[in-house]
């Protein structure tokens, strides 16, 4: 998986980056699903992060899964 850090950077409204250890952890708890799973779970986990603040850098995704 590859991401930009728009994911790791994004902050609630308290001002709290989502940060690379939830970002990892969020992953490992997801690797097993198929890679659609995993891009949809972690846009939505990080919205929900940031609640009503707005994101302020883009955000994209790449995710390559092995048979």
């Amino acid at each position: 998986m590859v991401a930009t850090d728009g994911f790791s950077e994004a902050r609630n409204v308290a001002g709290d980056f989502y940060g690379y250890e939830r970002l990892i952890k969020h992953i490992d708890n997801v690797a097993h699903k198929p890679a659609e799973f995993i891009v949809n779970s972690l846009f939505q986990i990080v919205e929900q992060f940031s609640g009503t603040n707005l994101q302020e850098d883009d955000q994209t995704l790449i995710v390559i899964k092995g048979e």
